[in-house]
C-alpha cells in the first residue's frame, strides 16, 4: 500500500520526514488561488519528494449538489478548474465527500436527490477522465450528512453513475460511527479505489494496534487484495509526534 496523510500544503515537510508516500490536501481552497499563488503551491511542491496524490474536500460549501438550487454549470467549471490544478499537483484520487454540499434540504425529494447526484458524479467522472484521475465517493455518518452513509449506498451510487472514473472510498471512521460491519467491504473488490482512517474514538490518530478495529478492517483488505493509497484523515495537537506512529501502526496492521 501507499501511506498518505490529509493535512494542508504548508505541513509536507512533517509529512515527508514522517516517511509517508504522499500528502493528501484539501481540494476546495486550490480552485479559489490566484494564478499567482498557485504558481507558489506548485514551486513548493515540485521542490518535495513527496505529491499530492490524493485530495479530499472536493467541493466548498457554497457549491450544491442537491436540492433546488443545483446548477450544474457551475459544478462542471468549478470540476474543470479544480481538477486541472490538482492533476498538475500530482493528483491520481480525489475524494468526494462534501456532506455540506451533498446533504438534502428539508423537504426535498429523496429520488430526485439521487438522480442529481449521478449527475454530479457524471459530472467529476468526465473531467477526472480528462486529467487521468479517479474520483472516490466517501458515505459519510448520519452526523455529518444525511445522504450516502454507508458502503452499500456509496457503492450503490457508483454502480448507477455508470463512469469508469467514478468508483469508491471507504473510510474506517464512518464505518465505525455508523456500527457498519466491515464484511461489508469484500464484496467490493473492483470498486474500492482509496481508505481513510482515523482512530474513532474521538477521530484522532491511530497509533495503537489495539485502540479500536483496525485489524478486523485490515483483515478485510486483505482478503479483497487491496494495496491502493490508504490516508490517516484524523485530528492531532502534534502532527510532527504523531504522523511517525501513525506510519508504523499501519505498516504493523499491513504485515498482520
Amino acid at each position: 500500500m501507499r501511506y498518505g496523510i490529509c493535512a494542508e500544503p504548508k505541513n509536507i515537510d512533517i509529512v515527508q520526514a514522517a516517511g509517508f508516500d504522499y500528502i493528501e490536501p484539501a481540494l476546495a481552497p486550490l480552485a479559489t488561488l490566484s494564478e499567482e499563488d498557485f504558481s507558489a503551491l506548485y514551486k513548493k511542491y515540485a521542490v518535495s519528494g513527496i505529491r499530492a496524490e490524493a485530495f479530499n474536500v472536493f467541493f466548498p460549501g457554497s457549491i450544491r449538489l442537491t436540492g433546488p438550487d443545483v446548477d450544474f454549470d457551475i459544478v462542471n467549471s468549478y470540476c474543470e478548474k479544480a481538477l486541472a490544478r490538482a492533476s498538475a499537483l500530482g493528483a491520481k484520487t480525489t475524494v468526494v465527500g462534501s456532506g455540506g454540499s451533498r446533504n438534502i434540504p428539508d423537504g426535498f425529494d429523496r429520488s430526485m436527490a439521487k438522480k442529481q447526484m449521478v449527475q454530479v458524479l457524471q459530472i467529476i467522472g468526465d473531467a477526472a477522465k480528462r486529467y487521468g484521475i479517479i474520483a472516490a465517493l466517501e458515505p459519510l455518518n448520519k452526523q455529518e450528512c444525511n445522504f450516502i452513509n454507508s458502503i452499500a449506498e456509496g457503492a450503490e451510487m457508483v454502480t448507477e453513475a455508470k463512469h469508469p472514473n467514478i468508483l469508491l472510498l471507504a473510510d474506517f471512521y464512518h464505518m465505525q460511527v455508523e456500527n457498519e460491519p466491515m464484511a461489508t467491504l469484500l464484496n467490493k473488490k473492483g470498486i474500492l479505489r482509496h481508505i481513510h482512517i482515523a482512530n474513532s474514538n474521538g477521530r484522532i490518530y491511530p497509533v495503537h494496534p489495539n485502540e479500536d478495529n483496525y485489524a478486523e478492517f485490515f483483515e478485510m483488505l486483505e482478503k479483497i487484495k487491496y494495496n491502493g493509497r490508504i490516508s490517516v484523515e484524523a485530528s492531532t495537537d502534534n502532527l510532527a509526534a504523531d504522523a511517525p506512529k501513525a506510519l508504523q501502526l499501519l505498516k504493523i496492521m499491513e504485515d498482520k
